[in-house]
Order: structure tokens, then sequence, then C-alpha cells
């Protein structure tokens, strides 16, 4: 970096800068002939507060150079001083002044070196509109770097008595090979020199250099400089200045939002937001740029940076990997105290928006300092707590999940349905009795056979199960009566079908299940009753008398049939139960591997104690850290 210029000569302007209007009669003149012999005005390629800048040719060295006019009805005294001022400044990053004197038509003019680049001001506008070669060629750390050769140059004008007054990105050019120029000096105080009387309107429009009273540019001023302390203005405001220019760098926004003058103006004296992490949260900036930009602009210059220098240290520190630890655990810390606030809202309300909200400050909390008790802890109370209201997310991944279960319900059913006709042979053995019967049966058991292979292929996309296949197997499981009458073999496949749909997560659909299988051992029974249908079992007092209406039952094929049939519901119902067991010991070895990852993130000498029940959720909403016995 070098050490800073050495200042035990006093440095003094007073014998070479005016302090009033009139210009000074020691101006180097050139005659008529002599400016049009040496110099060729071309085009205007840019311009300052003070003057247009045109292309020149320089015949007598031969070279291209950069030609400033003083602007008409412009102060003459403060274009001699930015002239003087900038060609007394021998720095790298000042462009230097060739000549000085009056053009033909009588206006100042001075000459210096043609710079080849682009303004700062220019490829932060691209990169805001998304240009990718500009995001591509002006990376953050070389943007960072130029920025410090800047303060450097900014400082060195201090170290001269000399405050620049109007730095922005549009006054910083990033040469082609490397270079960094602060230009235009137009509005540059040299201390214990008088300004130039202001003239002209003050207004001016954003981001623009104001010609009058108000002295700088709207969005990037220092605040004592908004409100026109002009007179006692020291190098902090050139500070805040370059805070700002960083501020834009980091997050592609200027630090004062674009809107009218006067609510810019209003904006400025108040103290603008310099959090990065609020402004533009999706920038990414780390937490030791956001520090120093906080510290550069703030709105008591006492609190600021002291020089350019100090301020081009703190970047540089970051640039070189040499992280601030403690500041680090600081913001650490203001992340972690308002993760607990947030939980704690979220906790007792049970509202997912502060639930996010807390998760996003332990994720800064933690990637600031891992080890971050409070944000560790704040997790896992969060983690072990779900919140009242499901997120859509998890509600659309619920969903799914409940059609891959309504997917593999139908593939079970399947099999199931299948089951019914492997019986046909042993009814056709037993002896068929009641073919309208066998044929109704067969219908019912066909349909949901086709159902489940439906719904198996595609199932609902709402996860609920179709009542059209509960009313469909109630209808297949009705349609057994005629074999044994209605309390032999309908109630206990009434209760399987029944259990089937009563694994369902909604509420509505268990009402329904529940009320069509008892709707299916009910509604036979009550029309034998009533004489709807013929009777199928008669009790003498002793005895039960069953009488079947498909089939006749020969004692050796009825014992058989109704071995094998007994025997493939326990196989059924088991097979199934197994299935669920098996979901269920699934979840608990999840929960408790879960569990014991949480356990870990856990510091040893803390652990969650509720401190209040919610009376809505009857469950802890609000939690304090504690240590552990």
């Amino acid at each position: 970096m070098g050490e800073p210029p050495d200042r035990t000569e006093p440095f003094s302007w007073n014998d070479t800068i005016p302090s009033n209007d009139e210009v000074d009669p020691d101006v180097p003149e050139l005659a008529q002939e002599g400016f049009d012999a040496r110099y060729d005005v071309a085009d205007r390629i840019g311009e300052g507060g003070m003057g247009v800048v045109h292309l020149c040719s320089d015949r007598r060295i031969g070279r291209e150079i950069a030609l400033k006019l003083a602007r008409e009805g412009g102060l003459a005294a403060r274009f001699l001083r930015e002239a003087r001022v900038q060609g007394r400044l021998e720095h790298p990053a000042v462009v230097p002044v060739y000549d000085l004197g009056r053009a033909p038509d009588g206006k100042l003019y001075f000459t210096m070196k043609r710079v080849r680049g682009r303004n700062l001001g220019d490829i932060l506008e691209r990169q805001r509109r998304g240009d990718a070669e500009a995001r591509e060629q002006y990376t953050r750390r070389k943007l960072l770097t130029a920025f410090v050769n800047v303060c450097l140059a900014v400082d060195f004008a201090h170290s001269r008595g000399v405050l620049h007054r109007d730095l922005k990105p549009a006054n910083v050019m990033l040469g082609d090979f490397g270079e960094v120029y602060v230009l235009d000096w137009g509005l540059a105080r040299i201390q214990g020199v008088v300004d130039p009387t202001p003239a002209g309107d003050s207004q001016s429009a954003p981001g623009q250099t104001a010609a009058g009273a108000l002295l700088g540019t709207p969005g990037y001023m220092a605040p004592e400089q908004a409100r026109g302390e002009h007179a006692t203005l020291d190098g902090r405001a050139d500070v805040f200045s370059l805070g700002a220019i960083l501020f834009e760098i980091l997050t592609g926004e200027p630090l004062i939002p674009r809107r009218s003058l006067a609510e810019m103006i209003a904006d400025t004296v108040t103290g603008p937001d310099a959090r990065p992490s609020v402004r533009a949260p999706d920038a990414d900036v780390p937490p030791e740029l956001e520090l120093v930009c906080l510290r550069a602009t703030r709105l008591d210059r006492d609190k600021r940076f002291l020089s350019p220098r100090e301020l081009c240290r703190a970047v540089e520190r970051y640039l070189e990997g040499d992280r601030d630890l403690e500041l680090r655990r600081e913001l650490a810390e203001t992340h972690g105290r308002a993760a607990r606030a947030a939980a704690e809202r979220a906790l007792e309300t049970g509202g997912l928006a502060e639930r996010k909200r807390a998760l996003v400050e332990i994720g800064r909390a933690l990637a600031l300092d891992p080890n971050h008790q409070g944000a560790m802890a704040t997790l896992v109370g969060l983690l072990a707590e779900p919140p009242i209201e499901v997120p859509e997310q998890a509600n659309q991944e619920r969903r799914a999940l409940e059609r891959d279960r309504i997917r593999s319900a139908a593939r079970s059913g399947l099999y199931a349905y299948s089951t019914w006709f492997l019986f046909v042979p042993f009814m056709v053995w037993m002896g068929i009795k009641g073919t309208a019967w066998l044929a109704a049966a067969a219908a019912a058991w066909g349909l949901a056979l086709v159902l489940a292979f439906v719904y198996m292929r595609r199932p609902p996309r709402d996860g609920r199960p179709a009542l059209l296949m509960v009313v469909a197997s109630a209808v297949a499981v009705a349609s057994t009566w005629p074999i044994f009458g209605t309390f032999v073999l309908v109630p206990p496949l009434a209760a399987f079908h029944t259990l089937t749909f009563m694994l369902t997560r909604d509420h509505a659909r268990r009402v329904q299940a529940m009320t069509i299988g008892v709707l299916t051992v009910a509604a036979p029974a009550v029309a034998e009753v009533l004489g709807l249908l013929p009777r199928t079992t008669v009790f003498t007092g002793e005895t039960m008398v069953v009488t079947s209406q498909m089939l006749h039952l020969p004692p050796t094929a009825s014992y058989v049939f109704l071995s094998l049939l007994s025997v493939a519901m326990v196989i059924v119902v088991g097979v199934l139960t197994a299935r669920l067991r098996d979901t269920l010991m699934q979840y608990e070895d999840w929960m408790r591997v879960h569990t014991w990852h949480l356990r870990q993130l856990v510091p040893e000498n803390a652990a969650w104690v509720p401190t209040f029940t919610s009376s809505s959720s009857q469950r802890p909403s609000v939690w304090r850290s504690s240590p552990r016995a």
C-alpha cells in the first residue's frame, strides 16, 4: 500500500488559486492562429460540471488529447481552479493536465491526457440491465480493486488539502489496461481558499452535478453537504460519497433511490439505510463489506472512517482474506437475536412468515459463526415444533405421497378383488343355485377390479380416495350376501373394506367409508326383516340355519370352500397389517435418526424448555435456552 505522503512541509494554494470571480491575469494566452495551428478540436466525448470535453489532436506533439472548454455563463474562476487543481495533483489516478489558456472565442480551456475505457456509472448500469459481458468483464473483485485505487487517489488529494465533493460512479474511469482515474475536479474545495461565488439554479436532475448553491450530485453527496454546510466540510464528506459508490458496486442499486431532487435530499439528510443484506438480500454481500458500507455512510460524520485511506484499508483487508472475526461474531449475534424473536412469534402464533424469517436469520447467523449456540438452539426449537399451518410446498408433497399410497392400495385391491374369481371354480363344484345372483356378484367384483386397475394407473390428483371406488368396493362386498346370508361372510369383508379406506388422511372420506361399511352390513339385514329380500338366516332357539340363495351346500365342498375362504381372509388382512406396521416402523426409525441429528446440533450446555403453552395449539410456543442439569 505504501506510506502516507510526507506532510511535514506546508502546502499552500493561495499564491496560485484566485478567490473571486475574476480570471487570474497571468493565464497564459495563445494567439488565435496559435490555437488553431496547434489544436484540431473534434467531437464531444463527455462533459462535467464546469465544461464540455472534446476529442482533440495536438499537432505539435502529434497525439490525441482531451480538451475541456468552459460552459457558457459558467464560473471562470471555478473552471480555472479545476484546471490548476487537477494539474497540481500528480497522481496516477488523476488525469494529467497539459495546457491551459483561452480559445479564439474567448472561452477558457485546458487540455489533458485522453483516457480510454468506461466510466463506472456505465458499467454498473449495464450490469443492472443484466449485461452478461459486463458482469464477466467487471467482476466484483475487479471493481473493488479499482475502488481501492480511487480511495488512495482521493486520500492523496486530501493530503494536498483538496476535497473532491463530487465523487460518483460517473466520475470514475476504468481504463482498458487496468488504469483507474478520478475525473471532474470542477467542484473541488481547497482548504484555506474561499469558494468562488455560486451562481445559477441549484436544481439538477438526480445523478447529475448541481451547478448552483447545492454543490455536488444528489444521491452521492454527504448529508452535511446536502444541508449546504460547505464551509465546514472535511474529508469525511468524500468518505460518505465513496461509501455510496461502494454500496452501488456491491448491490447494483444506488444508495439513495432515484426519485425527485427534494425526496433524494430528504433521504440523504435523514440518513440512508446502507445495509445490503436488507436492501438487496439477493446480492450476497459479505458481512465485512456490509459493515464497511454502514460505517462509511453514517449520518454522524464523527462515526465514519476518518479518511479514504482508512476506508481503503478496510476493503483491502477483505480482499486479502483477513476477515475480522470479532465483527463477524457481532453480526452473528445480531442475526441470532432476530432469529430468536421471530421463532418465539412463530411458535406463539403458528404463522409461517415468522418461521421463515427465523430460519433466514438462523442461516445468516450460522454463516457468520458456525458455532453460534443461540442460533443452533433456535433451529432445534423450530424443528422440534412443526407449524400449525402446513406450508403449501409440504401440502403438495403430501398430496404426491397420498397419490403414491392410493396407487399402492389400488394395486393391493387389484389382487384382493381377483381372489374372488379364484373361488368361482369352488362355487361351481358346490353347485350353482342362483345364476342371476352369481352374475350380479361377478359384475360387482369385476367393476371393483377395473376401477382398482384405473386408479393404480392414474390416482386422483388431490390424493383423496375416490368415492366411486369406495361405493364399488362396498357393493362387491354386499354382493356376497346370497352365498351365506347376512352374518357369515358380509361382516368380515365389510370390516376389511372399511379398515382399508379408513387409512386415508381425509376425515370426510373416513366418515363416508365408515357409513358405507355400516350400510353394507345393515342394508341386507334390514331388507330381510322387511321382506324385501328372502330370508337367509333363521334362528330356532339353539341353532342358526343359513340358507344360501346362490349355492348348493354339499358338506365336503362347503367345508373346503369355507376353510379356504377363511384362510384367504386371514392372509389378506395379515399382509395388509404387516405392510402398515413396516411403514410405521420406517417412519419411527426415521424420526429417531432425525432426533439424533437434532441432538448433535444442540450445544452440550443448552437445552430447550417451554415457558408456556398456547391455548389455541396446546403445545409449547415460546422457548428459552437453559443449561442442562
